[in-house]
């Protein structure tokens, strides 16, 4: 319908749909340039019974209204529902008064069990309206919508509130779960709420799920996201919600929230990326109006009582984001701020991914004021009352410390106790100083203090030091001395204190503090130190602060020292007596001791006296100390004798025994061993696995699969793999991946200070279950397999080898992913796997960064990375497993640029006594041809060793040409028949010229369509330029 007109609503349709015998169909239709002057440019309907109604496929070209509903006005009511079938289309459209909603589309759902259900494709192109640009839905009273499939606004704007969609719910459900993505791209408006402007009252709910903002741009608050929550309301970002380049010139770069927190409001992050958003100051406004909270703004009315949990950040991942005033990433207005983030372990409710070591402490941000309080503040108040949220979980409080000198003791010859809370595992760290003014009256304190000899105290604190059977496990004898620094902050701010030192070292040298407690309970703190020159205990009195990230100290109450000078720890030094320590019985080494004799405390510690002592001291020492060397050298050569004897006796009858070599390469010890008088016997099932192998190498397409390798029961890394883990026992660092069935993080295991690389999946329906248990299962079995595989190779190696070259070679080099352990998070709905991490990324970064920067790899760096993967295949092959997804994004680098094979979730073992392995997965452009046209008698796609290489030459093709040998750049909506002719019939493009004739021979023997004739792994391995490469297996 082209250029209608109306008076009233419904340029070209005004539909009024009553009773039953109503009904309305569309199919397929086109509306360009239709106008209103009230409602609903081109299209105007109304329902009021329970009606299905379905409209399939509609285009809206430059519509506009006066009021509602530039091209699309509807109500629906009284239990009637409406779907969106088909692709709809709005381009241009508008309203174009100063109180026109829904630039596009106006939708008003009123009553119980109404609802319009967005079925398919929605697209809203360049509109604009007062509010809501493209899109403006009211629901209330138990109406609701649904957006099922996909959605995208790109380009509208509003001269108010929404630029791409103004949402108002009442008692009501939206819900965006859409199969694809829902985006908001390059939306603009002068308000608030750039992408959405939403209300949520009267317990409405609204979830989003999949849906992106991109480049969102608002003059008010919100450049994502403005939500008003209030009576009872709930905004959830459930799954896989990005904010991305976002910014407004208000408050809340990427998402600006106000909430109702005295009548059960709900703001829960399950799962959103906030990132490279920013707040920008606005001139026109008052101070606290903009400037705040580059990603996310959150502002509180009201009391907040934390154990609800209505308030929840922790899927929140926030990075990289900017505010012209405060909070560069998150920044809170709450009166209960501070109970919020001490609620839960160490602000989990509040800080997402924020990382208490890696992390500025601007990024977070907060201020215990409500907001009403807030927007009427001054600069001064504001920055007087705001502080960094990381002070409200991550500051320590320090109780009690003590230390026990004990020099004969070779482990930890001074041993600190500490007892406090907050103190956090993996990040602990302790300073302790001298204190000037206390040197002057360093006699008298030492004898009122610190030199406590009464047993009954000493006998009380060894129950709690590390000669304890609890605390013995965490004694270490080689810890790196502890170098003595000044500090010119302390100098600065406190003059009263001198040198200090800082455990533990930050270079990693020694173990974490270790830590009995959990937070927020109590917490006892124990570490040893072997280096105590630096201890001047007798002349010199310290203090002592922690830290939970090397920066910020504190004491008692919580309080830095800049704080109150007070509130360090004075440290309590306790002597453990011991008979070699006590001066007046080393007198004379000959003479025995005196039960008799009593300690003369006035007589030790004359001050005149202690020089002539100590000098007497030393000489003494020296002589004991030379005998005691005498003494150990002799008996070092008694044992170096007793030694070279039994190496003797050894090798001679080592010379002695025999083996038996069997002509199918098993072996038997002789019964004279002189190990064991025991036999080793090789079963005859041993002897067919060994024969089998052997028959592996002249058959390579035909590997049945060994019994040696059935199970991952007994692998001898069982005993590393860990599922007693927690979420915060990890830091999150960064997103470094994201697949179809889950995301793969970079983070930090906070006890070893170890990074791993943690995939995390939906964990809510059996299928999911099913799906990550099989793949946990399945990459412990592929990686035992060859670790046990690679140990066995690498024992026969060392066999034949001198014994110097076999003490100076390196463990081997297995070329899978190791999977370390799983978990679970406390709800039990998400999945987290643990896995090796591979610094250099995967090889589809690495070909990407190649042509980013015009640059091509290398002839060498090319064959290089074909013997590592060969390596790695032939490992799998060998041992009857096929990969089955070998692509660029399943090769991963070590930082040394090893490559490790990842995502095994479509690897199989062989069927026995067959060669091939069926399963339907796997990525198509990297499917041989036989998998397109060949199917086994049950309908299922039939793998062999074969079908890896013809993937691994797909791969090196693209590393080479930087493109696929069969599809180019352009050919982006392909059908997938034409896929499949192109790789069945075409034969691959020509490599560049120059390369060298027998990389592209190699290339080729790789991508030839015949199975059979294609070459393998170990035939790779064999080429000559391969074969010359060293490296590590």
């Amino acid at each position: 319908m082209l250029d209608q007109a109306s008076f009233q609503s419904g340029g070209a349709i005004n539909a009024q749909l009553t009773d039953q015998s109503s009904d309305l169909q569309f199919e397929l239709c086109i509306f360009t340039e239709c106008k209103a002057l009230s409602d609903g440019g081109a299209l105007s309907l109304f329902i009021n019974y329970q009606a299905e109604i379905t409209f399939n496929g509609m285009i809206f070209r430059q519509c506009e209204a006066l009021n509602f509903g530039g091209a699309f006005w509807c109500s629906i009511n009284n239990g009637a529902k409406l779907t969106i079938a088909g692709s709809w289309q709005f381009q241009d459209c508008k309203t174009i008064s100063d109180s026109g909603y829904g630039g596009a589309l106006y939708a008003q759902i009123n009553d119980e069990n109404s609802q319009i259900i967005f079925k398919y494709f929605l697209t809203f192109q360049r509109c604009s309206g007062q509010s809501g640009g493209g899109m403006c839905l009211l629901v209330q009273s138990g109406g609701s919508i649904t957006i099922a499939f996909s959605c995208s606004f790109t380009n509208c704007s509003s001269s108010n509130n929404g630029g791409g969609l103004y949402l108002e719910t009442n008692n009501e459900t939206v819900n965006f779960n859409p199969t694809q993505q829902i985006e908001m791209e390059n939306c603009t408006c002068d308000g608030s709420g750039c992408g959405i402007y939403c209300s949520i009252s009267n317990n409405g709910q609204i979830s989003l799920n999949n849906t992106k903002f991109k480049n969102c741009s608002s003059q008010g608050s919100g450049g994502g996201i403005y939500a008003s929550i209030n009576g009872g309301g709930q905004l959830i970002l459930d799954k896989t919600c990005e904010f991305y380049q976002c910014e407004s010139y208000g408050n809340g770069g990427g998402i600006y929230i106000i909430i109702e927190s005295t009548t059960q409001c709900q703001f829960i992050i399950k799962d959103a990326y906030i990132h490279e958003c920013q707040s920008i100051s606005n001139n026109s406004l008052s101070y606290p109006e903009s400037g705040f909270g580059g990603g996310l703004f959150i502002g509180c009315n009201g009391d907040y009582d934390p154990s609800t949990k209505l308030i929840d950040l922790r899927g929140m991942n926030i990075y990289n984001n900017s505010a012209d005033k405060c909070g560069q990433s998150l920044y809170i207005v709450m009166r209960d701020v501070v109970r919020l983030c001490q609620y839960g372990i160490l602000g989990e409710y509040v800080k997402g991914n924020y990382s208490d070591t890696y992390s500025n402490e601007n990024e977070l941000l907060g201020i215990p004021i409500d907001l009403s309080t807030f927007n009427s503040s001054s600069p001064q108040t504001i920055e007087q009352q705001q502080k960094p949220l990381l002070y409200l979980w991550a500051l320590g409080i320090l109780k009690s410390a003590s230390v026990i000198v004990n020099v004969s003791n070779p482990i930890g010859k001074l041993i600190f106790h500490i007892e406090g809370e907050k103190m956090i595992p993996g990040q602990l760290s302790v300073k302790i100083f001298e204190l000037k003014d206390q040197i002057k009256q360093n006699i008298n304190y030492e004898q009122e203090m610190n030199y406590k000899y009464n047993k009954n105290i000493l006998k009380s604190l060894k129950g709690t030091s590390t000669q304890s059977s609890n605390a013995l496990k965490y004694q270490k004898g080689n810890h790196k001395q502890i170098s003595i620094s000044q500090d010119s902050r302390i100098e600065k701010n406190l003059r009263n204190y001198d040198n200090e030192i800082i455990y533990p070292p930050e270079d990693g040298s020694s173990n974490p503090i270790q830590i009995e407690g959990e937070i927020p309970n109590d917490q006892k703190a124990t570490f040893e130190m072997k280096d105590y020159k630096w201890f001047n205990y007798k002349k010199k009195a310290y203090s002592i602060v922690i830290s939970n990230d090397r920066n910020i100290f504190t004491g008692k109450d919580g309080l830095t020292i800049e704080e109150d000078k007070n509130s360090a720890v004075r440290l309590e030094v306790i002597i453990e007596e011991e008979d070699v320590d006590d001066e007046s019985e080393i007198d004379d080494p000959q003479k025995q001791d005196d039960p008799y004799k009593q300690d003369d405390p006035e007589k030790e510690y004359d001050p005149e006296k202690e020089g002539e002592q100590e000098e007497q001291e030393k000489k003494r020492k020296g002589l004991t100390v030379g005998i005691i060397v005498g003494i150990v050298v002799g008996v070092l050569a008694i044992v170096a004798v007793i030694i070279i004897i039994i190496v003797v006796s050894f090798v001679t009858s080592k010379k002695k025994s025999k083996t038996i070599s069997r002509s199918d390469g098993s072996q038997m010890i002789a019964q004279n061993s002189p190990i064991e008088n025991t036999s080793i016997k090789i079963t005859e099932q041993q002897h067919q696995q060994i024969r089998h192998i052997n028959n592996q190498r002249k058959q390579p397409y035909i590997i049945p699969s060994s019994s040696s390798s059935s199970s991952s029961s007994s692998s001898s890394s069982d005993h590393n793999f860990i599922t007693s883990w927690k979420i915060w026992d990890f830091e999150k660092i960064i997103k470094i991946g994201k697949g179809a069935f889950g995301t793969v993080w970079k983070m930090k295991e906070i006890r070893s200070q170890r990074i791993v690389a943690i995939k995390e999946v939906d964990y809510d329906s059996d299928e999911e279950k099913q799906r990550f248990h099989k793949e946990v299962s399945v990459m412990r079995d592929v990686y035992h397999i060859l670790q046990q595989a690679t140990l066995s190779s690498s024992s026969s190696s060392s066999s034949s080898s001198s014994s110097s070259q076999s003490s100076d070679s390196q463990p081997p080099f297995i070329h899978v992913v190791q999977p370390l352990g799983y978990f679970l998070n406390e709800d039990e709905d998400k999945a987290y796997l643990a896995l090796e991490y591979c610094e250099n990324g995967d090889l589809r970064q690495y070909i990407q960064k190649m042509k980013d920067s015009g640059t091509e790899i290398s002839e060498a760096k090319a064959f290089e990375l074909i013997k590592q993967v060969s390596l790695a295949l032939n490992q799998l092959h060998m041992n009857g497993i096929i990969h089955g997804d070998i692509k660029p994004e399943n090769i991963l680098l070590t930082k040394d640029f090893q490559v490790k094979l990842s995502d095994f979730g479509l690897t199989r073992k062989l069927q026995e006594d067959k060669g091939y392995t069926t399963n339907r997965g796997g990525t198509t452009f990297y499917f041989a041809p036989e998998l397109l046209h060949s199917q086994s008698a049950r309908g299922k796609r039939m793998k062999t060793i074969a079908t890896d290489i013809w993937s691994f030459g797909i791969m090196l093709f693209e590393l080479l040409a930087q493109k696929h040998p069969f599809f180019s750049s352009n050919d982006n909506n392909l059908s997938p028949l034409e896929v499949y002719n192109r790789i069945i019939d075409e034969e691959p493009a020509e490599l560049p010229d120059h390369y060298s004739n027998n990389l592209k021979k190699l290339i080729r023997q790789m991508l030839i369509k015949d199975a059979t004739r294609r070459i393998t792994a170990e035939e790779i391995l064999e080429n000559r330029d391969v074969a010359v490469i060293q490296t590590r297996n």
